[in-house]
C-alpha cells in the first residue's frame, strides 16, 4: 500500500512560462498591465486538484483501502486510480506541456501452560489515524532498499527485527523482570495502535515495555498495515534452544537433583509469534505459504535478533537446511526433553528421554470468529509416529549433538505428573499427582526427588519453594497414584508476575537403575471476573 503526494507542474508552449515581471513599454503602466492579461490568458494554471480520496469514493472502494482511518488517497501499487484537475482555461493537447510527478511521501493471543489455556484480546489497529505513517516510518529505518520493499520475504525479517529494540532501536523494549519503572508493564497493553503512535511521535525512541505477546501484537498490526496477510500463533510448552543441539537439554548431579547453573535450554509455558503467508521462490517448491516471523529477541540470527520468515512445512519435514532460522522453530515445537546425568569427571550421560513434551496445543484464533483453532498438525506430525520420528531425527543430524539417542537402560517403569481440571487456584493449596507405572513382572522400588520452583512464564527458575524425598515400592504390574500437595502458607511469599510453579521429579529404579525424570510446569489460576450489562 503506498499513498502519494501529487505535484502537478503545466506551462504553455510560450517560451516565458515563469510568470516573472516583463518589460515595460513606451506606453507606460497601462500597456504593461495589458501584456501581463493577455500573457496570463496563455499560461495553463492549475487551480484544484480532487485526488478522490474520501473514504467512499471512487478509488478508496476500488483498491479496498476504505477501512483505512487516514483521510489520505491511499492506492494499490500496479492498479490505476482516478482524479480531477480543473485548469484556468481548457487544455489543449497540441500546444500545453504537461508533466505529471508522483513522488512516495514516506515510502487474539492465547496464554497460560497447556493444561490451562486461556484467550487475551488485542486490538490490532492496523486502519487507524497515524499507524500507516509509523509503519512506513518504521520502513525507512530497516535500511533496505525501497525497491526490496516489494519482497515479503525481505521485508517480514526487516520486520521481525526492527519491532524489538535489541540492536536498532526498533518499536519495543523488552522486560522479563519483576520491575517495570519507567514504562508501561506488557500485561497493561491491550492493542498495537497506542504503541505504534507512541513509537512514531517520539521519532523512534523506544516504548516500554513488551514481551511476547505484545511483539506478536505490533508485528501483525505491522505486517497486515504493508498487506502481507500475518496472524498470531501460540505455542504452549515451547522450548528456547540456547545451543543449536535441536534438543532441550536438563543436567542433573550424582544425586539427580537439578543443576540450575548449566541447564541454559528452557521450556516456555507459553510463546506467542506469528505466520504470514507468502511465497517462497527463494526455497524449493512446496515451502510457500506459512512462514514463521517472530520479534521477540531470544537468539541472534544473521548479527541481528530476527527469527524468520521460516517455513512451516520445512519444521513439520525437519528439513532444518532451509531458510530462516528453521532450526531453532524446529526445537520450539519439536525437540526432546533429553535428560543428562553429570558424572564427577564431567562427563555426561544421557539419563532419560521425554519426546512428546514440546509443542503442545499449537494455536491461532479462528477466522471470523473467537474460537481457539489447534494447528499443530501443521507443524508437526502426530507424536510417536513414524513420520514424526523421522522429522526428529532428520533435523538432529543438522544439530550441534548429532550422535544423541543411544540406547537407554531397561525402561519398564514409567512416571507422570498429572494435573486435575484447569488447575489449582491461587490462594488454595495446590494439589497433583504422581503416577508410577511398573510393566515388569517383577517388583520395583525408588526414592523420588521432587523440587517445585518458581519460575517465569520464559521458563527461567527462581526460587526454590519446596524439595523433598518420597519412597516407592511398586509390585509387579503396578500402577500406583501418590497425592502430592504444596500449601498456599508455601508458596505465597514466592510468585511472580506471569510466573507459574514448576515441579521436577527425579529418582532411580535400585533393581535396574533406570533413571525416572518427569516435568511439570502449572500455573495458579485467577478467579474469572464476569461482567453483566443490563439494558
Amino acid at each position: 500500500l503506498i499513498y502519494f503526494r501529487l505535484l502537478v507542474e503545466m506551462s504553455s508552449s510560450n517560451p516565458n512560462t515563469t510568470g516573472g515581471p516583463t518589460t515595460p513599454s513606451a506606453s507606460g503602466t497601462s500597456a504593461a498591465s495589458g501584456e501581463k492579461e493577455k500573457e496570463g490568458d496563455k499560461l495553463l494554471i492549475v487551480r484544484s486538484v480532487d485526488l478522490l480520496k474520501s473514504k467512499d469514493g471512487q478509488n478508496r472502494l476500488e483498491h479496498h483501502t476504505d477501512a483505512f482511518f487516514s483521510d489520505k488517497l491511499i492506492v494499490r501499487r500496479g492498479q490505476t486510480f482516478q482524479m480531477w484537475v480543473e485548469f484556468s482555461r481548457p487544455f489543449n493537447p497540441k500546444s500545453d506541456k504537461l508533466q505529471l510527478l508522483l513522488k512516495h511521501l514516506k515510502v487474539i493471543n492465547y496464554k497460560m501452560t497447556e493444561q490451562q489455556i486461556g484467550a487475551r484480546t488485542w486490538n490490532f489497529a492496523q486502519f487507524e489515524q497515524d499507524i500507516l505513517e509509523a509503519c512506513l516510518f518504521l520502513l525507512e529505518k530497516g535500511q533496505v532498499a525501497m525497491t526490496e520493499w516489494r519482497d515479503p520475504v525481505i521485508v517480514s525479517r526487516m520486520v521481525s527485527a526492527l519491532v524489538n529494540s535489541n540492536d536498532d532501536r526498533g518499536v519495543l523494549m523488552g522486560n522479563w523482570s519483576d520491575s517495570f519503572e519507567g514504562g508501561t508493564t506488557p500485561t497493561a497493553w491491550s492493542g498495537s495502535g497506542d504503541i505504534l503512535r507512541q513509537y512514531y511521535k517520539i521519532l523512534g525512541k523506544p516504548v516500554k515495555f513488551g514481551q511476547c505477546w505484545v511483539y506478536a501484537g505490533v508485528t501483525t498490526s505491522v505486517l497486515r498495515c504493508l498487506g502481507i496477510p500475518t496472524r498470531c500463533v501460540t505455542n504452549f510448552s515451547s522450548a528456547h534452544d540456547t545451543d543449536l543441539s535441536l534438543t532441550t537439554d536438563i543436567y542433573l548431579d550424582e544425586k539427580l537433583e537439578l543443576i540450575k547453573d548449566e541447564t541454559s535450554d528452557s521450556v516456555w509455558n507459553f510463546h506467542v509469534w506469528n505466520e504470514s503467508w507468502m511465497t517462497r521462490q527463494d526455497l524449493p517448491a512446496g515451502n510457500g505459504g506459512w512462514q514463521v516471523v517472530d520479534a521477540t529477541p531470544q537468539e541472534l540470527s544473521q548479527g541481528s535478533y530476527r527469527c524468520g520468515p521460516t517455513p512451516v512445512s520445512a519444521v513439520r519435514n525437519g528439513q532444518v537446511d532451509l531458510k530462516f532460522d528453521t532450526p531453532f522453530v524446529f526445537a520450539e515445537v519439536n525437540s526432546d526433553r533429553i535428560y543428562w546425568q553429570k558424572k564427577p569427571d564431567g562427563s555426561l550421560s544421557q539419563v532419560h528421554v521425554e519426546k512428546n513434551s514440546i509443542g503442545q496445543h499449537i494455536s491461532t484464533k479462528a477466522v471470523g470468529s473467537d474460537a481457539r483453532v489447534d494447528i499443530t498438525h501443521l507443524y508437526k506430525y502426530p507424536e510417536g509416529s513414524e513420520e514424526e520420528r523421522i522429522a526428529v531425527e532428520t533435523a538432529s543430524r543438522f544439530g550441534s549433538k548429532p550422535t544423541l539417542y543411544p540406547s537407554p537402560t531397561v525402561n519398564d517403569v514409567s512416571i507422570e505428573i498429572v494435573m486435575d481440571g484447569a488447575g489449582p487456584r491461587i490462594g488454595e493449596d495446590a494439589k497433583l499427582s504422581i503416577v508410577l507405572k511398573n510393566t515388569s513382572s517383577k517388583q520395583r522400588t525408588a526414592s523420588l526427588l521432587y523440587e517445585v520452583m518458581v519460575m517465569y512464564y520464559t521458563g527461567v527458575l527462581k526460587d526454590t519453594v519446596k524439595k523433598d524425598r518420597i519412597p516407592i515400592d511398586l509390585k509387579p504390574q503396578e500402577t500406583k497414584t501418590i497425592p502430592w500437595t504444596l500449601q498456599f502458607n508455601e508458596y505465597m511469599n514466592h510468585l511472580v508476575d506471569q510466573g507459574a510453579l514448576m515441579l521436577t521429579v527425579t529418582g532411580r529404579v535400585n533393581q535396574t537403575k533406570q533413571i525416572l525424570a518427569t516435568q511439570l510446569n502449572f500455573r495458579l489460576r485467577t478467579p474469572d471476573l464476569i461482567l453483566t450489562v443490563r439494558q
